[in-house]
Parts: C-alpha cells; sequence; structure tokens
C-alpha cells in the first residue's frame, strides 16, 4: 500500500511539473501567432496552430492524470484511514490467563502453606451471657410477655399468674429497666368502653408485678383499647388474643 501511494505522489507532481511547463510553452507560441498573423504569414500560422491544438490535448491529459492521481489519493487515504481504525475497534482484548499454580511435587519443601481461610466465630458463651434476659429471644421473659382476660373482665387467668410472678421477680431486681403495660381488648363494643377496660386490664398487671416489689415508678400502665389486635379474625379463637395486657421492655 505504501508503494502504491509513492507512486501516485510521484506521477501526480510530474503531471503538475510538466502541466506548467505545457502552459508556459503555450503562452509563448500564442504570443508567436500574434506576430505570425500580424505579419501575415499563413504558414507560420497554421504551424502554430497546430503546434498549439497538440499543446492543448497534451495538457488535458495531463491534467486528467493530475485528478486522477489526486482522487486516488483521496481515496486509498481515507480507506486506510477507516479501516486501520475499525481493525483497532474490533479487535477483542484478551486478558492474560491467569498463572496455573506450580504442581506440588516443584513446591519446595520449606516453602510455608497458605493459611485457610477462617470462619466467622460463634458467640462465646460469655458473650451470650451479657445480653440482658428481656433481648435473649431464647430467655422465657422475652418469649411470654402477654396476659390474656375473660370478656369484658380485668382479672387476671390463673395462668398468668405465673407470668406476672416471672417478670415482676425480675424486674425486681433490675430498677434501671423500665416497662410499660400496654392494655387491649377485642373488636367488640364501642371504643371509649374498650379504652376505659384496657386501662384496667394494664393497672391489673402492674398491681401483679408490685406484689413482687417492682415500684410504681418503674411502670407506665396505658390503653390502646382495640386499635391494636393481635390477630385479625372476628370470631372466638381471635378475640381471645386480643383481650391482653402487653408487658413492653426497652429495645436495647
Amino acid at each position: 500500500m505504501n508503494v502504491m501511494l509513492n507512486i501516485l505522489v510521484a506521477v501526480q507532481m510530474l503531471a503538475a511539473i510538466a502541466m506548467i511547463g505545457l502552459i508556459l510553452i503555450q503562452h509563448g507560441k500564442g504570443a508567436d501567432m500574434g506576430a505570425a498573423f500580424g505579419s501575415g504569414s499563413a504558414g507560420s500560422l497554421f504551424g502554430a496552430s497546430g503546434s498549439a491544438n497538440f499543446l492543448s490535448r497534451t495538457t488535458a491529459v495531463l491534467a486528467a492524470v493530475f485528478f486522477a492521481c489526486t482522487l486516488l489519493l483521496a481515496y486509498f487515504s481515507h480507506g486506510r484511514r477507516v479501516g486501520g481504525d475499525s481493525l483497532l475497534e474490533r479487535a477483542p482484548v484478551t486478558a492474560p490467563a491467569p498463572a496455573a499454580p506450580p504442581p506440588a511435587s516443584q513446591i519446595p519443601s520449606g516453602t510455608p502453606a497458605a493459611p485457610a481461610p477462617q470462619a466467622a466465630e460463634a458467640p462465646t458463651p460469655q458473650q451470650a451471657a451479657e445480653l440482658p434476659a428481656y433481648l435473649d429471644p431464647n430467655n422465657p421473659l422475652s418469649q411470654k410477655r402477654s396476659l390474656y382476660f375473660a370478656f369484658d373482665d380485668d382479672t387476671l387467668n390463673a395462668d398468668d399468674k405465673a407470668v406476672a410472678e416471672m417478670h415482676g421477680q425480675w424486674l425486681a431486681k433490675h430498677h434501671d429497666v423500665h416497662v410499660r403495660v400496654e392494655g387491649n381488648t377485642d373488636e367488640r363494643g364501642g371504643s371509649e368502653y374498650n379504652l376505659a377496660l384496657g386501662q384496667r386490664r394494664a393497672e391489673s398487671v402492674e398491681k401483679a408485678l408490685e406484689i413482687y416489689g417492682v415500684p410504681a415508678s418503674q411502670m407506665e400502665a396505658i390503653s390502646y383499647g382495640k386499635e391494636r389486635p393481635k390477630a385479625m379474625g372476628h370470631d372466638e379463637q381471635a378475640w381471645a388474643q386480643n383481650r391482653r395486657a402487653d408487658i413492653v421492655y426497652p429495645s436495647h
């Protein structure tokens, strides 16, 4: 491709030089024809005219060669540039393959083996013991926090008195932990009546905790009435779960 371009450039330059020379010669011949016409010499006139026609045709041929070389040079230059760019753009970049580890037989005996990745350490029994009982999901203090009531009643069930005893004994030993007792009802009845009933249930749990030495300043009794049901059904099974009081501990 480079040799072809060099040849085209050389031919173009030679054609340009030849055209310039012929134009100068034709200019001189024009002067001779004017002189011959003025002197009335017919032979000189026709001789100069024939020579001028030959030079004109030769100049036209050289001009065609010059412009043909120019077009070819432009075509090859453009094709070379576009083709080179496309090849560079389309050439895939191959990442070097990772070096394979040497076989065990070629590793020197004195080379220490790479350490194996360490698994995440499980919490030690001491760390588990530092977790407060009310935050430990495996502790009964965290699992049993609801006390249930009969319909339209604020008296603790016999089964739930043991739950109140468990929380009361623990809170009596941890005066820095404050709890909130939330009273709830089922969906039956008016909102105002259920708020009052929920409040009586929360205060009933408070009194049960006070028996075991929990001061009133460590507790707060509030009522949500029927606004926070635990079960969304509309039968006795769902209502029984919603007639309750929840002992709520801090989240941290």
